[in-house]
């Protein structure tokens, strides 16, 4: 088991689990903790960080943002990505988006733009503040 910030801990008790059931929260190193399948917890000294590396994960995803956003983050025509993405081309777009090296400014504007709930938060696309520097997100 590892240390749960008292934060984490109250607000995953008040969402239903028991002191218990505390142990089967998993460690995720340094970005934060996870509680079963309800709740993420992510420290924001490493939200950004997290958010980049899952998106890097997942070109295909990159590739279906909508296109006036990803005009703005790679400077190419939106009408030009319009046909990209007709062509059902998400992979390979997303994967110019990594390999341009233009991720993390989309990553940062894509926070900006809808906040971390959206990517995080399944359920609802909200954020939890919690005491500390903690974000929770709610996953069912």
């Amino acid at each position: 088991m590892f240390d749960i910030p008292l934060s984490v801990a109250r607000h995953a008790m008040s969402n239903g689990l028991e002191r218990t059931d505390l142990a089967s929260m998993k460690d995720e190193g340094d970005s934060g903790c996870s509680l079963s399948l309800a709740w993420r917890y992510i420290h924001v000294a490493v939200v950004d960080d997290v958010l980049v590396e899952e998106l890097e994960q997942d070109p295909y995803y990159l590739g279906c943002f909508n296109p006036d956003f990803l005009s703005r983050v790679t400077g190419l025509n939106a009408e030009i990505l319009e046909i990209i993405q007709k062509a059902e081309a998400f992979e390979d777009l997303g994967q110019w988006i990594i390999d341009h090296g233009l991720l993390e400014d989309l990553a940062e504007q894509y926070a900006e733009a809808d906040g971390y709930g959206h990517h995080f938060a399944h359920y609802d696309g909200e954020t939890v503040k919690l005491a500390g520097d903690w974000l929770a997100f709610r996953l069912d």
